[in-house]
């Protein structure tokens, strides 16, 4: 996970972020640096982050538009932000802008445990999210989604290519799009879905998941650039 705080206490930003590695340590999931940032101007839009904290107020500024200018780039499933305040109220009105929670100051650590389990819950299962299909062995595989690098469609049956192996099920490919919606899979052409994850290079009209080459329609590309770039923080 990639998280940051956008915090202009220092004090307040130092007790948070024990809050966050002791609670982390608690349940033995690792996660990426912290990014700190003391200020508005300072945040990088750009970044895609799992989980942002913001104080609603940063030396006059307001952590409420910090926050929709993140929800112009990032939607709630893929970003995940909570507010932090030292009033219920600012906390209440930090749903309507994309919050994902709120803490309360001064922080305790039961109470950030208490608030956060849940949605560090949530953030596990999305980016651990596990499909099941029946293959034409007539057998039931459980595949991660962090596994599968590419999906395609050929005679009414899907392939999905992953790197434990290829497995074929009965399915319509704009079935597994729905099913597999918001985990990082996207559309090249009507018959392929990509992991935008396990891209290594974009090329012209073509995107290579290592070194395998996969063309990508023309009435699809736009789009498709759209959410790579929009993925990546370009």
């Amino acid at each position: 996970m990639n998280i940051a705080i956008i915090e202009d206490n220092p004090n307040d930003r130092d007790i948070l972020q024990k809050c966050i590695s002791d609670l982390f340590s608690a349940k033995k999931i690792s996660y990426e640096k912290i990014d700190y940032f003391s200020d508005v101007p300072s945040f990088d839009l750009t970044k895609k982050y799992d989980l942002i904290f913001i104080d609603i107020i940063l030396n006059d500024q307001n952590g409420f538009e910090l926050s929709k200018k993140i929800r112009t780039r990032y939607s709630e499933e893929e970003t995940f932000i909570v507010f932090t305040t030292t009033l219920n109220q600012y906390a209440i009105e930090g749903y309507s802008v994309g919050a994902s929670g709120y803490i309360l100051k001064p922080y305790t650590y039961e109470e950030f445990a208490f608030k956060m389990t849940p949605l560090i819950s949530k953030l596990i299962e999305r980016q651990k999210m596990v499909v099941t299909i029946y293959t034409r062995e007539k057998e039931f595989i459980k595949i991660s989604t962090d596994d599968i690098l590419y999906i395609e469609s050929k005679n009414h049956y899907l392939t999905y290519h992953t790197k434990l192996g290829n497995y074929e099920t009965r399915k319509t490919l704009s079935q597994c799009e729905e099913e597999l919606k918001s985990t990082g899979l996207s559309k090249i052409s009507k018959w392929c879905l990509v992991s935008l994850k396990n891209i290594t290079k974009v090329d012209g009209n073509s995107v290579y998941i290592n070194t395998e080459e996969l063309p990508i329609s023309r009435s699809m590309k736009k789009e498709f650039l759209s959410e790579f770039a929009r993925y990546y923080g370009i």
